[in-house]
This record gives structure tokens, C-alpha cells and sequence, in this order.
């Protein structure tokens, strides 16, 4: 117990030193590489001092650890609209599939490889509409610093509207695939995976 508030306790430290040493311009990408790297470490050293057969506690703080992140991927009402929603819920998808890497050993591999598999072709769309979205950022930067008069202004402009095209192509084809009906398949495929979290007690 005292190394699972151990671990909590670290990672309210380094989320607190990160939100104020970072400013908003870069906070976005570093901040979420630095507490994925520091998380999933203290993570494994939770799980690693604990004895080699977990006892119930700790069974139960792996649930409540991956239903916590799963509810940020399954609930019914979540927002899926918009460039910025959907650049969280990438960073929610991807850290999920972290502690699911991290606690593999004690969940079912059936349903363990299924919602894994889904987890990753879900970040791999969702990364795609993200890259759009940066490229887009990139050329309006561009746009901005460029003097009307360059020849290159023409080409920025011209690459902006292709630009804008593909991503409302990516937008409609995730939206097409990403229907009520599939997110709630995999939220009952969820359940069934954490009711079946088989640990030794």
C-alpha cells in the first residue's frame, strides 16, 4: 500500500512541476512524453515489489487503475468532436495501452490481444488526423512569416487548401468508422476483460 501512495504521490509532484515549468506553447507533446516515461516507471516498481503472487489489494488496485483510464476511452457521452478533443483522446488511448502492456501478465490474453489490437488502430487514426492537424499549424506559421510579395506565398496558400481538404477527408473517414455501434461493442468487450482480471490471491 505504501508503495502504490508512493506512486500517486510522485506523479501529482511531477504533474504539478511539469504544468508550471512548461509554458503553453510546448506543454502539449513534452509534458506528455515526460509522464507517460516517469508513470509507466513507477508503475513497474509498484508492481515488481510486490510479491510474485499479487495479493487481492493490489488485483484491485490494477482494476481500478485500468478502468479509470478506460473510462476516458468507453463512456457513453464523451466527446469525440473537434481537433482538440480528439488529440486528448489520443494521449487517453495511447496511455491505456501502456498500463495494459505493463499489467499483461495478469489479464486474460484473449481478450487482452483483441482490445489491444483495436486500442492501436484507433491511436494509429486518430494519430493520423493529429499529424494533419500539426501540418496545417506549420503552414499557417508559414503563411504568417512569408511576405506577400515572395513566390512562395503562392505555394503556402495553395498547400493550405490541400491541406484543409485531407484533413476533413481523414475527419469524415474516422467519423464514418467510429460509430456508436462499434464504441459500444468494444466498451462491452472492456468489461468483460476486467471481470475476467485473473490474479492469484
Amino acid at each position: 500500500e505504501k508503495v502504490l501512495n508512493g506512486h500517486q504521490k510522485s506523479m501529482n509532484i511531477v504533474q504539478a512541476s511539469c504544468n508550471s515549468w512548461l509554458n503553453e506553447s510546448n506543454r502539449s507533446e513534452y509534458r506528455e512524453r515526460v509522464i507517460d516515461r516517469i508513470d509507466r516507471q513507477l508503475q513497474k516498481q509498484a508492481v515488481e515489489q510486490h510479491d510474485e503472487e499479487p495479493t487481492r489489494e493490489m488485483a484491485n488496485w490494477i482494476r481500478i487503475r485500468l478502468a479509470k483510464r478506460g473510462r476516458k476511452i468507453f463512456r457513453s457521452k464523451l466527446n469525440w468532436k473537434g481537433w482538440t478533443r480528439l488529440h486528448e483522446r489520443r494521449i487517453d488511448v495511447k496511455q491505456l495501452r501502456y498500463a495494459m502492456e505493463l499489467y499483461r501478465e495478469f489479464l486474460p490474453q484473449d481478450e487482452y490481444e483483441a482490445i489491444y489490437r483495436r486500442l492501436k488502430s484507433l491511436q494509429n487514426r486518430l494519430g493520423t488526423i493529429n499529424d494533419e492537424v500539426t501540418i496545417s499549424a506549420q503552414l499557417k506559421k508559414w503563411k504568417r512569416s512569408t511576405p506577400n510579395s515572395s513566390p512562395e506565398k503562392k505555394e503556402i496558400i495553395h498547400l493550405q487548401r490541400l491541406e484543409k481538404e485531407a484533413m476533413a477527408s481523414h475527419l469524415d473517414e474516422f467519423n464514418e468508422w467510429w460509430t456508436r455501434t462499434r464504441r459500444r461493442k468494444w466498451k462491452k468487450q472492456w468489461k468483460e476483460l476486467l471481470d475476467k482480471l485473473a490474479i492469484s490471491t
